[in-house]
C-alpha cells in the first residue's frame, strides 16, 4: 500500500547504513534484482543517458536499467567512486550484505512477510497506468527491451496469480 511504501521509505532514510534508501528506492523503480544492483559498479551509471549497465543478470545476459530523474538526484547525494556503489566496508570488492539493515527497516516500518525480492512488482504497479514513461525510455534508448521487460514481467506475474488462485 501507500502508506506502507511511505513507511518504508521513511525507515530506510533514517537506516544506519546511509545508502538503504537508494537500493530500495533502485529496485522499485528500476525492477532489479538484488544481485544486480549489489554488483552494480559507479562507472556502470550514466548520468547523461540516465541509465545503468548491469553487466550480469540471472541469466547471464547484460541489460540496460533505465533510471529516473529521482534516481539520478539520489545518486548525485552520494561520492562517486571507482568501484562498487554498494561494497563491504571491510572489503570494498565485494558487496555489503545488507541483511540486517534490511530486516530492521522492515519492523521498524511495522512490514511482516515481505522480502527485498518482492520490490520487483512494485515497479509493475507504480508505473502500470504511465506506459507514458516506458514509451520515452523506449524513445531515448532507441531499444524496445525496455517495454518489453515490463510487458513480460507483468505478464509472469499475473500469470502466477491465475494460477495461485486456481490451486485455491
Amino acid at each position: 500500500s501507500n502508506d506502507e511504501r511511505s513507511r518504508l521509505f521513511k525507515v530506510c532514510r533514517a537506516s544506519k547504513w546511509d545508502k538503504l534508501y537508494l537500493i530500495v528506492f533502485l529496485a522499485i523503480t528500476t525492477g532489479a534484482r538484488k544481485g544486480e544492483l549489489m554488483n552494480l559498479k559507479w562507472e556502470d551509471v550514466d548520468l547523461v543517458r540516465q541509465t545503468a549497465f548491469v553487466q550480469t543478470t540471472k541469466n547471464g545476459l547484460p541489460k540496460v536499467l533505465p533510471l529516473t530523474d529521482s534516481v539520478i538526484k539520489e545518486l548525485q547525494q552520494y561520492k562517486w567512486d571507482k568501484g562498487l556503489l554498494f561494497p563491504s566496508p571491510l572489503i570494498p570488492s565485494k558487496p555489503l550484505c545488507f541483511t540486517k539493515h534490511w530486516q530492521r527497516a522492515l519492523k521498524e516500518a511495522d512490514i511482516e512477510d515481505f522480502r527485498f525480492h518482492d520490490l520487483r512488482p512494485l515497479m509493475c504497479l507504480l508505473f502500470s497506468h504511465e506506459w507514458s514513461f516506458f514509451r520515452s525510455e523506449e524513445q531515448r534508448l532507441n531499444s524496445s527491451h525496455v517495454v518489453i521487460s515490463y510487458a513480460v514481467f507483468c505478464l509472469k506475474k499475473q500469470k502466477k496469480q491465475k494460477k495461485k488462485h486456481n490451486i485455491l
